[in-house]
């Protein structure tokens, strides 16, 4: 009766397979957050894509910031949310930045800056939109287990 016991302990058949299934459940989880990691860093460049697909018609017609058009950025920021997707929430400005030396200041676009200061106009979209991770909550997420994800763009137009 003892000799089969000690054949059956010197017996190394199957002691990989024992060893992969101890090591499969661990390395499922480490593919699952990398795949999930991988997502939420795509949606993140789809939300900078968008703030920069919305300023690329700044740059085509250009940026008219009169009071006769007040709704030039609201129309870039409807521009920015239907290229985000549902969900999403965009919040464009204009602004002007003088520099004087190391000093800058932002004020209105159509502002003026001190004397011998150089200026800059800008306009800039930021898109913020949630994302759900396929695992529910996770350290850091919000309260309903998402992350706020954020894309900014800017361009200068003078």
């Amino acid at each position: 009766m003892t000799a089969p016991l000690r054949l059956l302990a010197r017996d190394e058949r199957g002691a990989s397979l024992i060893e992969m299934g101890m090591a499969m459940p661990v390395l499922a989880f480490v593919f699952m957050g990398v795949v999930d990691v991988s997502r939420g860093y795509a949606a993140k460049l789809q939300l900078e894509q968008s703030a920069q697909r919305a300023l690329e018609k700044v740059q085509q017609a250009g940026y008219n910031h009169s009071t006769t058009t007040p709704n030039d950025l609201t129309a870039l920021e409807d521009d920015a949310e239907l290229a985000a997707g549902a969900g999403s929430s965009a919040t464009a400005t204009a602004y002007l930045e003088c520099r004087s030396g190391a000093t800058v200041t932002t004020t209105a676009y159509n502002g003026t800056c001190a004397s011998g200061a150089t200026k800059a106009r800008y306009v800039s979209v930021s898109i913020t939109k949630n994302y759900a991770t396929t695992f529910g909550s996770v350290v850091g997420s919000n309260t309903n287990g998402s992350f706020t994800l954020t894309g900014e763009a800017a361009i200068r137009t003078q």
